[in-house]
């Protein structure tokens, strides 16, 4: 079964490339040739959309209506809160001192990493510490920034 999740003045055709479900059910898509995240209801349907100044390359839910979304050539973290199960709304955003290529949640804590390194930040934006870095050749270890 196939499902329509273009947006009537998208440039583009769809490249779904990051995907999560909140705690609340509501299921997101990341459209990074058209630079916006998509809300779907329980039959897959698109009932709202946001545009984003990034193209959405990894996604994670933090709560029950909150979702993060990173670009992995960027130092920014885009939050979105899913309001009503409806609606998409620009939350804040998240300067980091490296590029986020993936990104998770759990337990209140953000672990984010930049292909070379795993980060724990807390959700307000706060490193805690570097958990691990490969430096075990010349490709790695370097900051890309």
């Amino acid at each position: 079964m196939r499902y329509r999740v273009t947006i009537g003045d998208d440039q583009h055709i769809c490249y779904i490339r990051c995907i999560c479900e909140t705690a609340s059910g509501e299921l997101l898509i990341g459209d990074r040739k058209n630079n916006n995240v998509q809300l779907l209801n329980q039959t897959y349907k698109m009932v709202a959309y946001c545009y984003l100044p990034i193209r959405p390359s990894a996604m994670c839910s933090i709560d029950s209506s909150l979702v993060a979304v990173s670009n992995e050539c960027t130092n920014e973290l885009h939050f979105i809160r899913v309001n009503n199960g409806n609606s998409l709304i620009k939350d804040r955003i998240m300067k980091l001192q490296h590029k986020c290529w993936g990104i998770t949640h759990h337990q209140g804590n953000l672990y984010i990493t930049d292909g070379i390194a795993l980060y724990h930040y807390t959700v307000d934006g706060r490193l805690l510490s570097t958990i691990y870095q490969d430096t075990s050749d010349k490709w790695t270890g370097k900051n890309y920034n």
